[in-house]
């Protein structure tokens, strides 16, 4: 139906349907709106239970999503397989166009984040950012051709509405259900074949063995035909639009943008260069250009307007089992090994030393396809790492600390990983214990599902890896506010002094405080599966102050504290420890009262703990230390109302506060690190984080009240109080083992919660006169986010 064909591309081609983008549900405290994602097997979302093992067969990528409360990643063509409708030809021609039609616009009604294709190389993923005709514009740029080699066939197969062919956006479909139906086929007539022989037909056998050879040969020959035929630029999307095309050039400023490459490029390169096809020297050209396609695309993101990019670099394909099955059969029927053979036979060397001699020849060769991940890598952290919106990940790294602590991560630690596999139906080596055949299978006692792809519990130690990359900014974003509760520690045992003598002569003599209590460190992202959790800790000061009455209205004063503040969530750990000094004023009129303070403090973040999970199996916590400033500025007046002994008015307040938190950069996990091509030591796990500043002004208005009898004096008061400043931040953050790389991720959302709490407050106080000279007091303070009491003794001069 050659007739029909064109028309069902056409008609197809010509939907006026604004293209849509489905996000994945998102919580309204999540950081992010969705998750897209571009790669290749490692990120493909809609083939996710051919690459990976288990029930639960969801792609690393998903998983983070789901851990962010956002949803699993859906495909890109949801619905279709390989973006192709699937119709009934046996239908009336409209009927089949308008099954077809329906399809298509269904699909594109729910186009999801994942645009990863298992077999993607890395030109395949950069065509699939900028679409075909950006694509190829791209390539004239660079002064480069499109080259067959460096795509995944299946982007033959996949829409590309540029094609000028009989079947518009589609590939050939004659071609296209020889290659999907054809294998069937073949099968069926090599069975009809075997049971012939079996029957003693041996003439029908013949015929059917040559019918299969013949369709088989068909099928060799359709991938070249459909490349000539149809191009090798198609997309994963129902119209077969690139997503900046599919977007009007625009991406999401919220979304968390993933990225992974290269490994296709390495696996078939490094291929090429064994066999001769390619030099060494031209097989690290190409994995260069790979990987400065790799973040184009990145740059082509981040000048469309994403802010969150996620860039992995490529796992060490000279570390995993089909390499070293390759690399071991190749070896095996090698010259050398022939020879050794030969020198074993005639006694001049042990069999020992030959296998030895061979092993060696095995590492020299993974070494090889090593060096080409190590060209790939650095060439990626040189073109990408001061992309604006690009954060690097360290995948490869975390394969190789993952190899190497296999045990605690909750692999078998028997196992050499970078040899067995779990299902060896490929061209890995199966386990002969956990395999899928093996005599007790387990795949989550492996790390290699196949040849290449991780098992499932390792895509949940990658997503595991991702989600503490991601949430690391938020849990470096409370520190600001740790600081400046340790501060209000020591301001409100000021203003509770100032409190217990308003109206009260100028006094010139010293006092001391204890003050203890505890906060809540509350935030928008509190709700999000992995976000940063509603947090407290307690805190505590020693205040030790001075005071001279300038006037008997007029008193000047001056305090440091030593105060401690600590917080406890499920993700992070934080011990603090504040130096708090102080000018102070008050003074009163007639019936008006002004209190004022000025406080720097300096605070030292002992311990930031920021604790990670790895699988089901492991829980470790990076530590840090940092330090820190505030500026605090206080001042409250107010006017008393009664004509009587006691005192009762309203009053407003002001108080301004300037955090600072520096730079630090997180401690490696003992045994989690790795040795690069350099012989350097490098930390995938842990990260470094940027300057800190962040503002808060606090407006309070209320009423105080106060009596005296004989030597006990009452005092309280009872306020609403707003704070408005910095109530959404972000923070450069990079994995310490990537070159330098920083990014400004989500670290910071707490409009009308935590400390930007808006809400009533009350302090409720006893003054006792124990002497001429001495007085004490006793405060219970409660704040929207905060509560805590003093003790105070104040001595006269």
């Amino acid at each position: 139906m050659p007739i029909a064909q064109h028309r069902l591309a056409a008609a197809i081609a010509c939907l006026t349907l604004a293209p849509a983008f489905a996000t994945s549900a998102s919580a309204d405290e999540s950081p992010f709106s969705q998750v897209i994602a571009f790669g290749d097997s490692l990120s493909d979302v809609g083939n996710a239970g051919v690459f990976t093992s288990g029930d639960n067969k969801q792609a690393a990528i998903s998983l983070l999503s789901q851990q962010l409360g956002l949803g699993p990643v859906t495909p890109s063509c949801a619905g279709m397989y390989l973006c192709l409708p699937d119709v009934d030809t046996s239908l009336p021609e409209d009927e089949m166009l308008a099954a077809a039609q329906a399809q298509v616009r269904g699909s594109l009604s729910s186009v999801g984040g994942g645009w990863a294709v298992g077999g993607h190389r890395a030109a395949d993923v950069l065509l699939n950012i900028l679409g075909t005709e950006g694509y190829m514009e791209y390539l004239s740029a660079q002064g480069l051709t499109l080259n067959g080699v460096a795509h995944n066939f299946a982007s033959a197969l996949l829409p590309d509405p540029t094609r000028d062919t009989s079947t518009g956006l589609y590939a050939d479909l004659n071609l296209l259900g020889l290659l999907l139906q054809g294998p069937d086929a073949v099968a069926q007539l090599r069975a009809g074949a075997a049971q012939a022989e079996a029957a003693g037909d041996s003439d029908t056998a013949a015929a059917l063995t040559a019918q299969a050879d013949a369709l088989q040969a068909q099928i060799d020959a359709a991938p070249a035909a459909t490349v000539a035929n149809s191009g090798i630029t198609g997309n994963p999307h129902p119209l077969g639009l690139g997503y900046l095309e599919a977007s009007n050039g625009r991406a999401d400023g919220k979304a968390l943008y993933w990225i992974n490459g290269g490994g296709n490029d390495l696996l078939s390169g490094f291929s090429a260069s064994l066999t001769g096809v390619m030099s060494a020297e031209q097989f690290g050209d190409r994995v260069g250009v790979a990987a400065t396609m790799l973040a184009d695309g990145a740059q082509a993101l981040a000048d469309a307007g994403a802010n969150y990019i996620l860039l992995s670099n490529a796992p060490d394909i000279g570390k995993t089992p089909g390499m070293y099955a390759a690399v071991s059969q190749a070896v095996a029927g090698s010259s050398q090994a022939a020879q050794l053979a030969d020198a074993v036979n005639a006694g001049l060397i042990t069999q020992e030393e030959a296998d030895a001699q061979l092993n060696a020849a095995i590492d020299a060769t993974l070494a090889q396809a090593s060096a080409g991940v190590n060209i790939f890598n650095s060439t990626l952290i040189a073109d990408a790492g001061n992309i604006d919106g690009v954060l690097l990940v360290d995948q490869n790294g975390v394969l190789q600390v993952s190899i190497a602590n296999a045990a605690a991560l909750g692999f078998d630690a028997e196992t050499d990983h970078t040899r067995f596999c779990y299902d060896g139906s490929g061209s890995c080596i199966e386990h002969p214990v956990y395999g899928k055949n093996g005599t007790a299978p387990d795949a989550d006692r492996l790390i290699f599902n196949d040849a290449v792809h991780p098992t499932q519990a390792a895509q949940q130690v990658l997503a595991d890896y991702y989600t503490g990359v991601v949430n690391a900014a938020q849990i470096a974003g409370q520190l600001p506010d740790i600081g400046v509760q340790a501060t209000r520690s020591h301001v409100y045992a000021l203003e509770e002094n100032l409190v217990s003598a308003r109206y009260r002569p100028a006094q010139t003599g010293v006092f001391v405080s204890g003050v203890f209590g505890s906060s809540d460190y509350d935030s928008n992202f509190a709700s999000s599966v992995s976000g940063a959790p509603s947090a407290s800790g307690d805190r505590n000061a020693s205040v030790i102050g001075a005071s001279y009455a300038l006037r008997d209205n007029t008193e000047l004063g001056f305090a440091v504290s030593r105060s401690e503040a600590e917080l406890d969530s499920a993700l992070s750990t934080v011990d603090s420890t504040s130096t708090n000094y102080s000018l102070f004023a008050r003074f009163h009129y007639n019936e008006f009262f002004v209190d004022a303070s000025a406080t720097t403090t300096d605070v030292d973040y002992d311990r930031v703990g920021r604790h990670i999970a790895l699988g089901s199996q492991f829980d470790g916590t990076l530590e840090a230390s940092t330090s820190g400033e505030n500026l605090t500025l206080d001042l409250m007046g107010g006017i008393n109302m009664s004509g009587g002994v006691a005192h009762y008015g309203p009053f407003a307040g002001v108080t301004k506060v300037t955090a600072d938190v520096d730079g630090y950069t997180e401690n490696a996990l003992a045994g989690f690190t790795y040795t690069d091509a350099n012989g350097a030591e490098q930390d995938p796990l842990g990260m470094q984080f940027g300057e800190q500043q962040r503002r808060y002004t606090t407006l309070r208005v209320g009423a105080f009240v106060d009596k005296t009898w004989d030597n006990i004096s009452a005092y309280g008061q009872l306020w609403y109080e707003d704070t408005t400043g910095t109530e959404n931040d972000a923070l450069e953050v990079g994995i310490k083992s990537m070159g330098g790389n920083m990014n400004a991720m989500p670290s910071y959302a707490s409009a009308d919660t935590g400390l930007f709490e808006s809400g009533a407050g009350a302090l409720l106080g006893l003054r006792w006169q124990a002497a001429e000279a001495i007085a004490v007091s006793a405060n219970l303070t409660a704040r929207p986010t905060s509560e805590h009491g003093s003790i105070s003794v104040r001595y006269r001069f």
